[in-house]
């Protein structure tokens, strides 16, 4: 996915994309995350280095391991503003099913976690078609996986070393 097309897609998710699902889909763009790590993420996920700049505490998923990462200031304020609408909530925490902990988690509506294809694949599949990167069956172009592989090529492209790119 080149630079344009990313741009494009990131404008249009902020006129069709619900504050969940922005949050969301900007936290992939510039996370890297996996959709479920991101579906998972806990009320207090955002944090900041010593040096002002945003970063993402994501939780274990597939490697079984708790990662921290930087985050573009988009995402970041992005996160913030779902944030500040959920932290005058009373809902419980649930329990997390791969840690067993009680998690006040980020995305949540109605007791339960917000689904991936609220989050990510109807957003999306809106924003590609308002920006016109559909195929010829209509089908958006790029996809919320493709969003790790941007991330991955543009710190590579930036001369970061592969073990760094390989832990984000």
């Amino acid at each position: 996915m080149c630079c344009s097309e990313t741009r494009t897609v990131a404008s249009a998710l902020g006129v069709n994309a619900s504050g969940s699902a922005r949050a969301a889909l900007l936290t992939a763009r510039w996370s890297g995350a996996r959709r479920s790590e991101i579906q998972r993420l806990a009320l207090d996920c955002l944090e900041r280095y010593a040096d002002g700049t945003a970063r993402l505490r994501i939780p274990a998923g597939k490697t079984y391991r708790e990662r921290v990462v930087p985050l573009h200031e988009d995402a970041a304020a992005a996160i913030r503003t779902v944030v500040a609408l959920r932290m005058g909530g009373s809902e419980r925490a649930l329990v997390d099913d791969l840690t067993g902990a009680p998690v006040r988690y980020l995305f949540v509506g109605h007791g339960k976690l917000l689904s991936t294809y609220y989050l990510f694949h109807r957003p999306l599949r809106r924003a590609c078609a308002a920006a016109g990167l559909v195929d010829d069956t209509g089908r958006g172009t790029i996809t919320a996986h493709r969003f790790r592989h941007t991330l991955g090529t543009q710190l590579a492209e930036r001369g970061a070393k592969l073990h760094t790119i390989m832990r984000v």
